[in-house]
């Protein structure tokens, strides 16, 4: 049981809009219509117009997808950490779907008189559904961006290479008593955009120690801008010298520093900078 929970704690992309998202639309659609043709739970096809109607719960069925991917998700995101977003939350995410389709199906089924299924015969049938196309997407592309993630992190992890030379210079920041406070270069670990400040991770005497300063996230990152610090995410600024290990995950790559607990994560748009980094 632990098990399944720490699998569901994994990362997983919140977000992939594109051709892969427009293709499981369709083929939902056409997985209900095909379902219901395959079962004829009404009896045999007898004419075109049962066939323009078996069309509509394809038609449902598709655009309540689509909506939910390009609509209702984006708006998640906006409420939402992109970086937050876990398997099991995708899980949750297919069950409302599958749900609700059941449910507009049932009244499509009962506007047209189709069907005499009871509402709760929509749900069970929908969930089945959902269960067969949703869940063995879901274990497919987990399971294939993990492993190209974990590649290719693989690959970076392996141009991970000890400091030669300890840097002697310090940053001098904020708390937030408004007390400045000196930090060796060779301590930080990486820097944590927040709402009203920011928050710095670093190693103090061996222990691992959070701190929040005053100076506000763009300042810090004019204050790094001359030192070995490297932006892997909108929300991070990070020390590649402490950098321990790089994880791949089916959301991206991971950043796990020296004692540090918590991993920083790698926007897509970063992932580059810190391959180029590594490589020199």
């Amino acid at each position: 049981m632990q098990k399944i929970f720490k699998l569901l704690r994994e990362p997983y992309p919140m977000q992939e809009l594109g051709l892969r998202d427009m293709l499981l639309a369709v083929v939902s659609g056409i997985f209900v219509m095909g379902y219901l043709m395959f079962f004829n739970p009404s009896g045999p096809l007898t004419s075109s117009a049962m066939l323009v109607k078996l069309l509509g719960y394809a038609l449902i069925t598709t655009l309540f997808v689509l909506f939910n991917a390009f609509v209702i998700k984006g708006i998640l995101q906006l409420i939402l950490k992109a970086e937050y977003w876990t398997l099991g939350k995708q899980f949750i995410w297919y069950s409302y779907i599958t749900v609700v389709i059941g449910f507009l199906n049932y009244y499509y089924s009962h506007s047209l008189e189709l069907y005499r299924f009871t509402l709760q015969g929509h749900i069970i049938s929908a969930c089945a559904f959902g269960a067969l196309l949703f869940g063995s997407f879901l274990a497919f592309n987990f399971n294939y961006l993990s492993n190209k993630y974990g590649k290719r992190a693989g690959v970076l992890n392996a141009l991970l290479k000890p400091k030669e030379v300890k840097s002697d210079k310090f940053f001098t920041f904020k708390n937030i008593r408004n007390e400045e406070f000196q930090l060796p270069e060779n301590d930080l670990s990486y820097v944590q955009k927040c709402r009203k400040g920011a928050k710095i991770y670093y190693i103090e005497k061996g222990n691992p120690v959070s701190k929040k300063i005053l100076e506000d996230f763009k300042t810090v990152i004019d204050k790094t801008s001359d030192y070995n610090i490297l932006r892997c995410h909108p929300d991070y600024l990070i020390n590649v010298d402490n950098l321990e290990q790089i994880k791949g995950t089916a959301q991206g790559y991971r950043l796990k520093f020296y004692l540090q607990n918590e991993k920083v994560p790698v926007g897509k748009e970063y992932r580059n900078i810190i391959k180029d980094y590594l490589s020199k």
